[in-house]
């Protein structure tokens, strides 16, 4: 009889209701009991508000979930969600003790069981001689990883709120290999002491040439980097003034750090966040005014009596876009000081309304973010003026000019010289009495890649990022799991709690530990933030159908286990030595069962998906579309095949035929700039918005030929396991392949390896895997989207030239347009909706307009032989360039996907049209590609082949 266990016991105590149902059982058999668990289980939770009370593992919370190894296990083993990808299959099954006798009680050893045995020193218990067979039982162990690549929105959706709780240093020694991350002394102090000698460098460099030799103000970007980190650099280095781009992460960083720290928002101004900004007393600057809306947003703000109380009101500057670019906020350069060509102009009308509507704010400069191809276009060495060196930057000299003319036409302005207001008069001296240049306005130019010449050109604020605090976690997801405790209790509690803290011994053990290194190596991202370790299965039956790179859900009860030792004895261990093997996190699974990628929550259905209409309604389609377009210069057609190789899936295999899937060859696309701070492209961060997981896999020699970044998984024998592949990922991930930073070189073995393997999921779709003495391929199903500057080496089924419409976007652009999060939540559920398998396999072709493509297919082909045979004067013989059957092929799984792109479910006669015409557009695109080609390069190298086909 199943206990009627209490719902909050079974959350914190699940192991007690193990035992209870092990007492009540009559047949006390492994396999009896790990049904009537299950079952019990499954019956508690059933609902969806007690499933979602079932906290879910995340580097952010698995310090908190964690058993202390000094509690009894019964009370301190958690129930816990992984969601996870299977990475390694081969750990096989293991023995355990699934019953012991302690005095007069009987204890079973299921699920996590056996760390209730109070002492190994009892002979009886570790001599397995004295043991009765009947007393041990197997399972099976796997490895998994959380879900690589997957989005920050998409993680967020399968996670509980997990309430704080107190953790001991062991607990957070191991939380921090479980995610890679390891604390150590914060590196901004020097690394600011080193941006300050620079910038002093600049300035004694920029009297020698005519400068005024002023130091600018320094204001270090800590956007991402934790509490701690900017503490040092304020108490240590003596730093004033931090920038933060996250209005969010800048109100709980104030919270916990020093009131007398400066903060600069230097990130876009939401209409939202504005009651947020005016909660902090100690906001010195904002950088970023663009809008007369923003600017009315900050004064009613500023004026609530919600509102910190502020000893003088904030100052603000005037972003100005003088590269022009559509990538970048801000307002026109004033290039002219005529009032008349000015009178329309949007900076002008900005700053009169600022100085004579906005007594809460005062106007104090201007600022820009200049093109990145300018930053490095003086030498600051080689300057011989001051001349020289603004006129050598654009950017500089337009927001230079700007100020000047900005200044003349403010004095000259009826609406500020008139103005009653007391305020304007007295904060504003500066500038109504002309007796400074510079009108009382700064100038911010510079970051860390022109600082030194923005030095010496005259600017009065620089911002500088990674050259204070170094390199920043990879998302913001990321950054918010490390500061999490230090936002709660402050970096200084926090720091007191680590274990770094505890001793010169346990110190020096902490900054010598690491995580092992094939544990790392079993994560196909070990560079990005995870959780990863072992999944034991009681079911066996169940367990033999689980397949590596599988998504499972599992629920089970939370410890942590050493990893088996035959296939880590020769890896290392946290111990320190091969007979304690590495401990890492360990689900003793209740129940695990196959989980899809893009359900939008655990316990979502295929019955719940019911968004699919947002595709079909024109104006919500053309947004996405034109979305997406924005990160491919404009180009709707090229969007247009992007939407369809994110949704496609492959629905039938049939031996080397594989049924929906598309892969999609974008040439014609920019290589990175050399100057640029990333090579990740704009169209995969709007991607990352769209998508549950997306990956880059870089095309750059010196990781392709890096034998410890493997494209394929890889066991090398001798007790190193499986290690993981950037390419082992949970099926239906999107990868975005860019070539454009190959260079030149030459590819080693690895690198050629790494090719092959890549080649065999884009053409094939399958994965090998590489074993000491073989080789096997697995079915793979991942979204595929090559990047390249001509036609792409990879193999690829459409090939989709880019005709830019808009040649001033950034492909590279770290920023993203504002959209409303209702419409992305939107396009979100109907592309997790379009890219269902059960969708997929779902689409019906009705018999009629099967017959209708088929006769218009045989008659175009038809047509297209009888043209190609009078223009070669009747010469039989298949014509080059005649419609064939790989024609048919593409233009199905175009029509197919269109289908599904416009959230129907069944194949029509206009959309067979539809497809057809996009086909031929891009058989124009690359046949002008080819013709372009063919002028440039001698007859004999030109490309021939049939419109965007590569195979």
């Amino acid at each position: 009889m199943v206990p009627d266990t209490d719902f909050s016991v079974a959350l914190t105590k699940p192991l007690e209701v193990v035992q209870s149902i092990y007492n009540d059982a009559a047949d006390k058999s492994p396999s009896n009991i790990t049904k009537l668990v299950e079952t019990h289980f499954r019956q508690l939770f059933a609902s969806p508000d007690a499933s979602a009370k079932i906290p879910s593992l995340s580097p952010g919370n698995i310090d908190t979930l964690l058993p202390a190894p000094s509690s009894a296990a019964a009370t301190s083993h958690r129930l816990v969600r992984f969601r996870a990808m299977i990475q390694d299959t081969g750990l096989g099954t293991e023995v355990f003790l699934a019953k012991h006798q302690q005095g007069d009680s009987t204890f079973t050893g299921l699920y996590g069981g056996e760390a209730s045995i109070s002492s190994s020193n009892d002979s009886s218990l570790t001599d397995t001689n004295e043991l009765d067979h009947q007393n041990l039982a197997e399972r099976t162990v796997m490895y998994a990883v959380s879900v690589p690549g997957q989005s920050a929105w998409a993680a967020q959706a399968h996670r509980e709120a997990v309430a704080g709780q107190t953790s001991n240093s062991s607990v957070d020694q191991l939380a921090r290999d479980t995610s890679t991350v390891s604390l150590k002394d914060p590196e901004s102090p020097k690394k600011i002491q080193e941006v300050r000698e620079r910038i002093r460098k600049a300035v004694e460099q920029g009297k020698k040439i005519g400068s005024a030799g002023k130091e600018p103000r320094l204001v270090a970007i800590s956007k991402l980097h934790p509490p701690s980190a900017i503490l040092a650099a304020h108490k240590q280095a003596e730093q004033l003034h931090f920038g933060e781009n996250y209005v969010q992460e800048m109100v709980d960083k104030a919270k916990v750090l020093p009131r007398e720290i400066r903060w600069h928002f230097v990130g876009g101004l939401q209409s939202n966040k504005g009651k947020l900004l005016a909660s902090i007393p100690n906001l010195y600057l904002l950088e970023t005014l663009d809008s007369i809306k923003a600017a009315n947003v900050l004064q009613k703000a500023l004026a609530s009596p919600d509102a910190a109380k502020r000893d003088e009101p904030l100052r603000v500057y005037l972003q100005v876009n003088t590269s022009g670019e559509d990538a970048k906020s801000g307002l026109p350069p004033i290039l002219s000081a005529d009032a008349e060509a000015a009178k329309d102009c949007q900076l002008l009308e900005l700053a009169v309304h600022v100085i004579t509507k906005c007594p809460n704010l005062r106007l104090r400069g201007v600022m820009t973010i200049g093109a990145a191809a300018n930053s490095s276009s003086a030498d600051a060495e080689a300057a011989k003026s001051v001349d020289e060196i603004v006129s050598a930057n654009p950017d500089f000299e337009r927001l230079i000019q700007t100020r000047l003319n900005l200044i003349k036409l403010l004095r000259e302005s009826e609406h500020v010289t008139n103005a009653d207001e007391s305020h304007t008069k007295e904060a504003y001296a500066d500038l109504l009495d002309g007796g400074d240049a510079s009108g009382g306005l700064e100038l911010s130019m510079g970051m860390s890649a022109d600082m030194d010449v923005a030095t010496m050109a005259g600017s009065d604020n620089v911002r500088v990022g990674t050259d204070c605090f170094g390199r920043r976690p990879g998302s913001r997801e990321e950054a918010m799991n490390m500061m999490k405790r230090e936002l709660e209790v402050g970096p200084e509690a926090a720091a007191a709690e680590s274990p770094s803290h505890e001793g010169s011994q346990d110190q020096s053990a902490l900054k010598t530990s690491s995580v092992p290194q094939a544990y790392l190596a079993k994560s196909p991202l070990p560079e990005s933030a995870h959780v990863g370790g072992l999944i034991k299965l009681y079911d066996l039956d169940a367990a033999e159908k689980f397949k590596t790179t599988e998504l499972i859900e599992v629920v089970g009860i939370f410890d942590t286990a050493g990893l088996p030792q035959a296939e880590w004895q020769d890896t290392g261990s946290a111990a320190g030595t091969s007979s304690e093997p590495a401990q890492v996190p360990c689900v003793h699974a209740i129940c695990a069962a196959p989980a899809e990628l893009d359900s939008t929550a655990p316990e979502a259905s295929s019955s719940t998906r019911t968004d699919s209409s947002v595709l079909s309604q024109s104006a919500e389609r053309t947004a996405l579309i034109e979305y997406l377009a924005g990160a491919l210069s404009g180009d709707k057609v090229a969007a247009e095949l992007v939407l369809l190789a994110t949704i496609a899936r492959i629905h039938v295999r049939r031996a080397s035929l594989c049924l929906g899937a598309l892969t999609l060859n974008v040439s014609n696309f920019a290589a990175p700039s050399t100057s640029s701070s990333t090579s990740q492209t704009q169209l995969s961060r709007r991607l990352e918005q769209l998508l549950p997981a997306v990956v880059d896999v870089s095309m750059d020699l010196a990781s392709l030929n890096d034998d410890k970044k493997p494209l394929y998984p890889k066991s090398g024998g001798g007790g190193t396991g499986l290690e993981a592949g950037r390419l082992q990922l949970v099926n239906g991930t999107t990868i975005v392949v860019n070539e454009g930073a190959m260079g030149e070189g030459q590819l080693k073995d690895t690198g050629i390896r790494n090719i092959k393997a890549l080649s065999s999921v884009l053409e094939s779709h399958k994965l090998p895997y590489a074993f000491p003495y073989s080789e096997f391929e697995f079915d793979t199903d991942l979204n595929s989207i090559i990047l390249s500057q001509g036609k792409s080496f990879l193999p690829f089924d459409i090939q989709c030239p880019l005709e830019p419409v808009d040649h001033s976007t950034d492909a590279y652009s770290e920023s993203l347009p504002q959209v409303d999060e209702s419409q992305v939540r939107g396009w979100r559920r109907a592309l997790s909706h379009a890219r269902s398998l059960a969708t997929a396999k779902a689409f019906e072709i009705p018999e009629s307009v099967s017959e209708h493509i088929q006769q218009e297919f045989v008659a175009e082909r038809k047509r297209e032989q009888e043209e190609a045979k009078d223009s070669h004067g009747g010469a039989g013989g298949k014509a080059e360039g005649v419609l064939g059957q790989e024609d048919l092929l593409r233009r199905m799984a175009l029509v197919r996907l269109l289908a599904l792109s416009y959230g129907e479910k069944a194949l029509s006669i206009d959309m067979w049209k539809k497809a057809v015409e996009l086909d031929k557009v891009l058989a124009q695109r690359v046949a002008a590609t080819q013709s372009g080609q063919q002028r440039s390069q001698p007859a004999s190298a030109a490309s021939s082949g049939s419109a965007g086909v590569s195979r």
